[in-house]
């Protein structure tokens, strides 16, 4: 039997539907693998939906499980194919139109304008003016209005946290009321696990912070309820009950709902997730002043992890990879085992269409050729990293300045391999190759440190290679100056071998010797060659945020001080590696008038930012900051951290956070510092 959308699955899933969902998600035979569960679910709701054509709940559904077994690719080719057999129903228009988002985003917006008011084409059409080439605030909030006013109480999370992140305050106000009304009057179904959460979650975003008292006290009071009904009988729904105590500031209730979970279904993806989440808890990468034995021991209990996880779930790409970056900290005697590794996570992630910063295969390549094992590969690897400019394309999920970075970053990449195959064409003996080759590289153009350490490595390999120890001894050594540590294998090639050649001349001192080994820089070098970047482009705008403790902040509070601003999440894992290190540099200037450090917090769940706080013990001001970071600098990496002028512009900026940069605090203060005494 063929049936039509039903009028009550427009804006949220009807019984009937979600009873087909439920249904689908049931536990498989024992000894099913993940993929294989997938595999099932995905031939169950394929053929639902040709019984139940239009439904957007079920396509909704097939298109996650298309995505998680073949990728991205595969799912939008399925989603081309169900609108050419159902081209008038609004769910196949706008399953459609999404796959074009990126490619022909006008073309995308013209389909689902075609759809009038079917809440979902509203739904897209404000994530697409969320960010990229298309990011318009203010049509963004025209579309999530017209999505409440066309679903005012629905209890579809997807729906309530669009409205979270766009709506006016007193439209969310409104849904959350509507909302609250029907989960606490109707019988529970299985879709009122989710609505709890994205209820606790948005019902921060319309209070100020002083009130979020408030909105806990009433989460804690939700939470005695539910707890005592069939919210508790399923994996999903105790890991919303630990959510939303964490939510409510009650971290042990929080541990016991959780520890519920892993007794009573530990073999479920929740308690799977629980599970990862406590062991790296537990065992958090070493900290940059670890001992040689503490580091050891942590990236052995990081490889022995990855390797069950590897057992358990199969060999995804971040598995793989952190199996290959702990085995290669260890590096221990077994050198071909690591060089497999990466060629295994290096070939994965080919598979599922990522990339790295530097490419993984030039930090694999660098490895083949320091423990020369498995030389051959290198060059297999070395063309897999250039023709990974081939591979991406730019779309209008880009903004302009994420487009100019990727440009940049695609004519840096022949600079980038180009040490690689020097290193290779010196361990074949090609040294006709080399020669023939190394004037065009020494002519690529480049305006970063990295491009200038990479020009003094391919000097220094080539001098190493005519004999001139002591030339290759001063440009290995510039070139680990200008960039500084944690580079697992460029920086870490340069510093070895400039030991290396220090203990081959015979000469040197063991301050210098220790310098090279450990990667540590004189303060001077740490000033000059840290990854902190130019940034004369950007101003603060004017802005109104409040902060953890109830504060209020605006544009005026910085004025006649210099402002080292952190940009964070609490979702974010190297945001918390970065953290302790921003506690000591707030420590440092916390009593100074002319100096001035705070975090710019973008959660959208801004309920979890105090708790976070209070967990790590930080006490740097915590701004809630989304609104302003995007006036900044629209759809962001964090971690980054800007230092702003006295007259508001954002004159350095920071991306990523590296562990092994002992200097961090140093190279921050010492920029702040030297914009202090030029004003």
């Amino acid at each position: 039997m063929v049936t039509c959308l039903r009028a009550d699955d427009r804006c949220e899933a009807s019984a009937p539907t979600l009873q087909l969902l439920k249904n689908n998600i049931r536990p498989g035979p024992e000894g099913e693998t993940r993929r294989q569960r997938f595999t099932r679910q995905a031939g169950e709701m394929a053929k639902l939906i040709e019984q139940h054509p239009g439904n957007q709940f079920l396509l909704v559904h097939l298109d996650s499980i298309q995505r998680e077994l073949h990728g991205t690719a595969s799912a939008q080719e399925w989603a081309v194919s169900e609108h050419g057999r159902h081209p008038d129903f609004p769910a196949n228009a706008t399953a459609y139109a999404l796959t074009l988002w990126g490619s022909d985003t006008p073309r995308a917006i013209e389909i689902l304008g075609q759809q009038g008011e079917f809440p979902w084409a509203l739904h897209a059409l404000a994530r697409i003016h969320t960010f990229g080439k298309f990011k318009d605030a203010t049509k963004a909030r025209g579309y999530a209005e017209a999505f409440a006013k066309a679903c005012p109480a629905a209890i579809e999370r997807r729906g309530i946290d669009l409205v979270g992140e766009h709506g006016s305050p007193q439209t969310l106000a409104r849904m959350m009321t509507a909302v609250r009304e029907r989960l606490e009057k109707e019988p529970f179904v299985w879709a009122h696990r989710h609505a709890w959460e994205s209820l606790w979650m948005n019902s921060f975003k319309n209070r100020p912070p002083t009130e979020f008292g408030e909105v806990r006290q009433q989460i804690r009071k939700d939470i005695e309820i539910l707890e005592t009904g069939l919210l508790a009988n399923s994996p999903d729904g105790l890991r919303a009950l630990a959510r939303g105590s964490q939510r409510a500031g009650n971290a042990p209730k929080a541990k016991a709902f959780f520890d519920r979970l892993l007794g009573e279904h530990p073999s479920s993806d929740e308690a799977r997730a629980e599970r990862l989440d406590r062991w790296h808890r537990d065992n958090p990468d070493p900290k940059a002043d670890a001992s040689k034995d503490e580091r050891l021991a942590a990236f052995t209990r990081i490889a022995s992890n990855a390797e069950q996880e590897i057992a358990e779930k199969g060999e995804s790409f971040s598995l793989l990879l952190r199996h290959y970056q702990a085995l290669a900290a260890i590096d221990g005697p077994d050198k071909q085992r690591i060089v497999k590794s990466g060629l295994r996570a290096a070939s994965r992630m080919a598979e599922e269409g990522g990339f790295m910063v530097p490419p993984l295969q030039i930090q694999v390549a660098y490895l083949a050729l320091r423990y020369n094992v498995l030389v051959d590969q290198v060059p297999v690897l070395l063309k897999e990293a250039e023709a990974l400019p081939n591979r991406f394309q730019e779309t209008d999920y880009n903004d302009d300045e994420q487009l100019q970075h990727t440009r940049e970053g695609r004519k840096e990449l022949p600079l980038e391999t180009a040490p690689v195959w020097l290193g290779y064409y010196r361990a074949t003996g090609n040294k006709a190759e080399a020669l023939a080759k190394l004037s065009n590289w020494r002519e690529l153009p480049t305006k970063t440190l990295l491009g200038k350490f990479r020009r003094d490595v391919l000097d220094a390999q080539m001098a190493e290679w005519e004999g001139r120890k002591v030339d290759a001894l001063i440009l290995y050594r510039r070139a680990v100056a200008r960039v500084g540590a944690g580079r697992l294998s460029e920086f870490d090639n340069a510093r070895l071998r400039a030991a290396d050649l220090l203990t081959e001349i015979g000469g040197g001192s063991d301050r210098l010797l220790a310098e090279l080994e450990s990667g540590r820089r004189s303060p001077q070098e740490a000033a000059v060659a840290s990854a902190w970047q130019r940034k004369r482009d950007w101003k603060l705008p004017p802005f109104e945020a409040g902060d953890v403790k109830g504060g209020k902040w605006t544009r005026d509070s910085w004025n006649g001080k210099v402002v080292i601003a952190n940009v964070w999440a609490s979702w974010c894992g190297p945001c918390r590696m970065e953290h302790p290190e921003f506690e000591k540099l707030f420590q440092r200037v916390r009593n100074r008038q002319d100096l001035m450090v705070v975090s710019l917090n973008t959660d959208d769940d801004m309920s979890l930012v105090e708790p976070y706080m209070k967990e790590g013990g930080f006490s740097f001001p915590a701004l809630f900051a989304k609104d302003l970071v995007d006036g900044v600098a629209p759809s962001v990496s964090i971690p980054r951290t800007w230092i702003i002028s006295t007259d508001q512009q954002i004159e350095w900026e920071q991306i990523g956070f590296n562990p092994a940069d002992r200097e961090w605090v140093e190279s921050a203060l010492s920029k702040a510092e030297a914009m202090l005494k030029r004003q």
